[in-house]
């Protein structure tokens, strides 16, 4: 019968070694991430959930059981340990985890745990898809059209009015990749909105992800010629991300055929395409 370990900070308990086989390299969650771990009657690990705490929002970021191990009903004790740990804090919660399946076999793995979860549902998130820095057109190709009526303008200058207007604005188009979410982790050099007066054309915010070795990016346009606008704005940050993000994988949603036209002309190399799916389970006291 296993028996569980809680660990409130995963990234300086010296007990998260212990638990090293069963996790990604690289983990980590906006403010670190905790993890229960299941150990068997000897002592010897089983399986492991971790997982991010922001608010009353929990990110399952990774869930993991020894092969030899599967379909003993671990995975299933670790996350109902997970949801019986997160009613100890008397606090009204959503434990999500977000998921591709892009055919493999690991893949199909992952969504019939979640879907076989009674305390999860599991929704259909769209399409997600995976570019590295390098995908990106050449910045000769497209030019960033600057003057004084038109200008590149960093997206965290704008007032949180301004920024929640010009996204408001930009997402009624639906032309785009808006994974939506907290923008209180925007990566400030990497996130410009393309200004004519008072009216932004085009916008691109790149944002840390939990997952490691990851930026998430969102992209729009407010007419269907700003393209040229908006791939002015990547070229023009495309330096500073492969210098600060060299090897990482870039994801975005798409959310309709026209994001995913937009995206094919953004990108120079095939883009991975995978189904995203979240699993999504409520906890109140």
């Amino acid at each position: 019968m296993s028996r569980f370990i809680c660990i409130d900070d995963a990234l300086k308990d010296e007990r998260t070694e212990f638990f090293k086989d069963l996790l990604p390299e690289g983990l980590n969650g906006s403010k670190g991430y905790r993890l229960i771990g299941a150990v068997d009657d000897e002592g010897f690990p089983e399986g492991a959930v971790a997982f991010a705490v922001n608010g009353n929002i929990v990110d399952i970021l990774h869930v993991e059981v020894y092969p030899e191990l599967r379909r003993n009903g671990i995975g299933t004790a670790l996350t109902d340990m997970l949801l019986q740990y997160l009613s100890l804090t008397e606090m009204p919660f959503m434990v999500q985890a977000a998921y591709t399946v892009d055919g493999s076999d690991e893949d199909k793995v992952t969504d019939s745990f979640f879907k076989s979860l009674d305390a999860f549902e599991v929704v259909s998130g769209g399409r997600y898809c995976t570019v590295t820095p390098d995908t990106i057109w050449d910045p000769s190709r497209v030019k960033l059209i600057s003057s004084h009526e038109c200008s590149a303008v960093p997206y965290t200058e704008l007032s949180r009015a301004e920024r929640n207007r010009l996204v408001e604005d930009l997402e009624e188009k639906n032309l785009g990749a808006f994974l939506g979410g907290d923008f209180g982790k925007v990566i400030p050099e990497l996130s410009l909105c393309h200004m004519e007066g008072d009216r932004c054309t085009a916008l691109v915010i790149f944002r840390e992800s939990v997952l490691p070795d990851t930026v998430e990016l969102s992209f729009m346009m407010s007419e269907r010629d700003s393209i040229d606008r908006l791939m002015g704005i990547l070229n023009e940050v495309t330096k500073k991300l492969e210098e600060l993000y060299h090897g990482y994988d870039i994801v975005f949603s798409l959310v309709n055929t026209d994001s995913e036209l937009i995206a094919k002309r953004i990108f120079k190399k095939d883009m991975q395409i995978s189904e995203i799916y979240t699993a999504v389970s409520y906890g109140e006291v």
